[in-house]
């Protein structure tokens, strides 16, 4: 009786823990910090769109090496003026901060965004370095274009919030990646860019960042 007893006693113990609420981080133990400091759960940001990240940028360093990285091998590009222009605008809501080693990154997903019209959310995801994951979307881009819409945030360092510089590279880049469901619907006369390219294509854009 007295060992049922004891055990009895522990679990009152642990459930008046619980109920009273224990911090996330107990002592003696390290918390694991954010890849990115300034980003919060629940709260939401607004990417702007400067303009494509090409030899031809104007308002910041351009990186052969960089811009070659982070487009998909072979992808061809979209074209200027397919989806994104200068002054298009995403906003984001971080949803969570995932709990992952060695640091923290958000998943986050879309609120609105003046480039498409934005269908339902897709389940894949992607990562972009260690900046933030963004959920993929069907999304409707004029009278009958429908693909996949994808968004990769990338950053420079951990000045997210920061103005950019002629002389340096961006601080933060969005990749735009696009696969129509029939690439004849996504043609536009005004556009040297073929169906067959429309069906998987991608661009980079200098960005700026801003929250809300």
């Amino acid at each position: 009786m007295t060992k049922r007893r004891d055990v009895v006693l522990r679990n009152v113990i642990v459930s008046a823990l619980v109920l009273v609420g224990l911090p996330s981080v107990m002592p003696g133990c390290k918390e694991i910090p954010l890849c990115v400091p300034g980003l919060a759960e629940g709260k939401q940001y607004k990417f702007t769109i400067v303009e494509p990240y090409t030899k031809d940028v104007q308002t910041v360093k351009f990186d052969e090496s960089l811009a070659q990285s982070l487009t998909t091998p072979q992808a061809p590009k979209c074209g200027e003026g397919f989806d994104l222009v200068s002054g298009s605008t995403v906003v984001i809501k971080i949803d969570r901060i995932l709990p992952n080693q060695p640091c923290r990154y958000p998943e986050a997903s879309l609120v609105s965004t003046d480039a498409v019209t934005l269908i339902s959310q897709r389940d894949f995801a992607l990562g972009g370095d260690d900046f933030m994951t963004l959920h993929s979307y069907n999304v409707q881009i004029g009278n009958r274009c429908k693909g996949s819409w994808l968004l990769q945030p990338l950053r420079k360092d951990d000045d997210i919030f920061g103005t950019n510089n002629p002389q340096e590279t961006p601080h933060v880049r969005v990749r735009r990646e696009f696969r129509a469901e029939v690439p004849e619907d996504c043609e536009r006369p005004e556009s040297p860019v073929r169906a067959d390219a429309l069906a998987g294509c991608s661009d980079v854009f200098v960005a700026t960042l801003t929250p809300l």
